[in-house]
Formats: C-alpha cells, structure tokens, sequence
C-alpha cells in the first residue's frame, strides 16, 4: 500500500480556479501517513491553514486530519512476514 501526500499551506489571500496567489505559502510532499501527520502539525503550529491532498489513482482529493489519522492506523497493521527471518544473525565457527 503506497500513500501520498501533499500538505499545501497558506496565510492571507487565497484565490484559486484562475489562479493561485498566495501571501505565505508552505508545501510539503510525503509518503507516510505518519510523516504527513507530523507535517500538518508543524505547519498548525507554525499558524498556518493547512489542507492534506492525498493521491487516489492518478486524482488528488482533499482529506481532512481524521482520514489522515485512520490511514496511518492501516499501515499500522500491516505486518511483513518473514522480516525476522531476514534479519536474523548466523554466527560461523572460525
């Protein structure tokens, strides 16, 4: 399950359909939910208004932080199997 996001932020004048123009902007692209999560916040605390746009398919929709949060608990749940046996250390008699 691959995710995508962009956390685009702005203060001030916001004007879109012919044209984005923005007083202060801050944009951030992530991969994690978990990484996108931490974003928003930091762009929260910075007293910035910020919107999570998440790729589905080759469309970007806007999502609101509780989608964000319920996303980062799915990939939460996966579980690879086989990783211990991956990491696992063989030690040889010398």
């Amino acid at each position: 399950m691959i995710f995508n996001y962009i956390i685009k932020s702005y203060k001030g004048i916001r004007i879109s359909d012919t044209g984005d123009i923005f007083n202060d902007v801050k944009k951030d692209v992530v991969t994690s939910p978990i990484d996108a999560l931490k974003v928003y916040k930091e762009h929260k605390r910075l007293g910035l208004d910020p919107e999570i746009l998440k790729r589905v398919d080759r469309n970007w929709i806007e999502i609101k932080e509780k989608d964000l949060e319920q996303d980062k608990a799915k990939m939460k749940a996966v579980k690879v199997k086989g990783l211990k046996k991956a990491f696992q250390i063989v030690t040889v008699g010398l």
